[in-house]
């Protein structure tokens, strides 16, 4: 008990100063209870009203929009060329029951076709070309004047 009592009479100034704040938040804590829960409240606010009508102005028509639409995004300028050359590689040389040789050749893509494969024989023609020859390693392609040979393994 000895020791009790002197610390009391050591923190006397600090334990009075702590005492004082705890009892001044709690009657803040109290006030503040008291204010938000138990007063009344005003019961007409809680009262349904109607929101305010809001008008809104008319549409405009879909010849309007459609005016608007082709100043702000002009369609774009179709030019005439000819069609994108598609790029022809060999892919494969074998032969085939029904003929001596055919060739495999894949067809690039262009903005307009997906790339695709076709199993050609000697006559044929492929995008504007005559197959003219098909031999083991390359195939001979014709136009009017001009010959194109596709390698199997082109040398790069």
């Amino acid at each position: 008990m000895n020791i009790i009592n002197t610390l009391i009479r050591e923190y006397a100034g600090q334990l009075r100063f702590f005492g004082t704040v705890f009892v001044v938040l709690f009657l803040m804590a109290t006030g503040d209870f008291l204010s938000r829960v138990l007063v009344l409240r005003e019961t007409d606010r809680w009262a349904f009203a109607a929101p305010p009508k809001v008008t809104f102005p008319a549409a405009p028509s879909a010849d309007v929009v459609d005016g608007l639409m082709l100043r702000w995004f002009p369609p774009p300028k179709v030019e005439e060329s000819t069609p994108a050359f598609r790029e022809v590689q060999l892919e494969a040389v074998f032969k085939t029951p029904a003929v001596q040789r055919a060739a495999m050749l894949v067809l690039g893509a262009t903005p307009d076709q997906p790339a695709e494969r076709r199993l050609v024989s000697v006559g044929e023609i492929i995008e504007g070309w005559t197959v003219s020859s098909i031999s083991l390693g390359m195939v001979v392609l014709a136009r009017d004047t001009e010959t194109k040979e596709l390698k199997l393994f082109p040398v790069r």
